[in-house]
């Protein structure tokens, strides 16, 4: 930190470097008071767990803002990594499991397997849908879409993550359809691709995220055939991730750095889904948070198929297709569910969601792009 004015024995002026950005602030010699102008000029910090050192080694304290620190810079360390980052497996899995979830899990299978709490919505095929389209033909029109794409692509299950996802999303919409069809407050429900999401120790753009009433409140990660076991460790940060802005939108992101989603009280009754997939395999995931004589739990839907090769009949994709549709319609209705319920039971919770709410991550990155204005560069 470059020590260039001293207006009194508590107050200094110090510069502080953020990746490429550096900016001085003159505040109180307190580190307190230097991380309150740091997370106001780059807001992204106010939810990320980072430390002020100097050079590689001093970690910046009270007592060191103290004393003459000559012609040296703060730098920012920041303590988490992307999304992408997280892969661990095994036994590193299941610490990073009870690390940002709270639970406990088989680092080799992932969670345990409890299919009969993703049951599929009861939705008929004569069901009205989406402008004047019934269940049925739409699901029809899905398999036709299907079946087209595969017929001039070689196989599904060899294709990167980006290819996958074209075989993805209309099976995503499809399901959001269902759900906003049987809703009352459909318009409030929306797929939002490449979605920004931040927590403490994990950042990124999510595949997919659900929104309803402009809060995230279920991920989707889409994988490669040969990547979805891999996928558990991204997945769970994901997850904390999400509750973690859920529980900011409340309190503040102070307070999430100072106690776990899991044990805060604004939370205890909302459950969070996540959704992880290729093409041709879909895997539910649903996390409960501990109450008073509980712990949380995280669980997993058997996985579910969706055939598509070009010998498949269209029968038997279209089989698949619904089922598996309907599942994922009746996990985003839970969830809808989930948040009026808790709305209703929290005041709080009323006064951040009221109908339409602010989205919070955008509000923080415009207020960030507001607060690099004159931010020089190195």
């Amino acid at each position: 930190a470059l020590l260039r004015i001293r207006a009194g024995p508590s107050t200094a002026t110090f510069t502080v470097k953020y990746v490429c950005w550096q900016k001085s602030f003159t505040c109180e010699t307190s580190l307190e008071a230097l991380m309150a102008h740091v997370e106001l000029a780059w807001t992204s910090l106010k939810m990320r767990k980072y430390k002020l050192t100097l050079g590689k080694a001093e970690v910046v304290t009270d007592d060191v803002l103290k004393e003459p620190l000559g012609d040296k810079v703060i730098c920012v360390e920041v303590m988490g990594r992307s999304f992408a980052e997280y892969k661990q497996t095994g036994l590193e899995l299941e610490e990073l499991a009870r690390e940002v979830l709270g639970v406990r899990i088989n680092g080799n299978t992932g969670a345990a397997k409890a299919d009969d709490q993703f049951p599929p919505a009861e939705i008929g095929a004569s069901t009205l849908i989406f402008e004047s389209q019934t269940f049925d033909s739409l699901l029809d029109m899905l398999i036709h879409t299907l079946r087209a794409q595969v017929s001039v692509m070689s196989c599904v299950d060899d294709m990167r993550e980006h290819s996958q996802r074209e075989f993805i999303s209309p099976v995503l919409a499809l399901a959001l359809l269902v759900a906003r069809a049987v809703t009352s407050d459909s318009s409030s429900a929306e797929l939002v691709p490449e979605y920004p999401l931040e927590g403490t120790v994990a950042w990124g753009p999510v595949d997919y995220v659900v929104l309803y009433r402009e809060l995230a409140i279920i991920v989707v990660e889409a994988k490669r055939a040969q990547q979805l076991q891999l996928a558990w460790a991204q997945v769970i940060v994901e997850m904390s991730s999400l509750r973690e802005r859920m529980l900011a939108s409340l309190s503040s992101a102070s307070n999430v750095k100072k106690r776990n989603h899991w044990q805060a009280t604004e939370l205890d009754t909302v459950a969070t889904y996540a959704i992880v997939c290729t093409a041709t395999c879909y895997r539910l995931l649903r996390y409960k948070p501990g109450t008073s004589g509980s712990l949380a739990t995280l669980v997993s839907s058997n996985d579910l198929s969706m055939p598509l090769t070009q010998d498949t009949p269209a029968a038997t994709m279209k089989a698949a297709a619904s089922t598996l549709v309907l599942k994922l319609a009746q996990l985003i209705m839970n969830q809808m569910s989930i948040i009026d319920k808790a709305k209703h039971a929290h005041p709080l919770l009323s006064m951040c969601i009221p109908g339409v709410t602010q989205d919070f991550t955008q509000l923080e990155r415009a207020e960030a792009a507001e607060a690099d204005e004159g931010v020089t560069a190195e």
